[in-house]
């Protein structure tokens, strides 16, 4: 009921440092690409769904709104493209595409080895 059972797991999850772990299994058990998940009076739609994440981030942009994702996000991702919301995220944007092009995108290999050590 009203989401209390699945807040306190992810709260224990965050104590003991396995949130990604948790919401991955949810994730699973959910055996469902899109699904909605109830967590303290808050409906939160989940979606693994390419296409759903296309229209969200690309297509179908100013349909959604993202105010309550960046108060979440930022802590972790600071000011930039992921915690952005209206023009200034079109801006930031912007300013990416162009590392988004085919000749960037066919250097992956050149990106994986610097990501690599970077993890390590």
């Amino acid at each position: 009921p009203l989401g209390i059972p699945l807040t306190y797991k992810l709260i224990k999850a965050l104590a003991n440092e396995r949130l990604m772990d948790t919401v991955l299994n949810n994730n699973k058990k959910a055996n469902a690409r899109t699904y909605l998940q109830e967590s303290l009076f808050k409906h939160v739609m989940i979606s693994q769904d390419p296409e759903n994440l296309k229209a969200v981030l690309a297509t179908k942009f100013k349909d959604f709104s993202f105010a309550e994702r960046a108060s979440h996000m930022t802590p972790v991702f600071g000011s930039g493209i992921f915690t952005q919301d209206g023009s200034v995220w079109k801006h930031s944007r912007a300013m990416l595409r162009p590392q988004f092009s085919k000749e960037q995108v066919s250097r992956l290999e050149h990106v994986l080895a610097h990501a690599g050590q970077l993890v390590e």
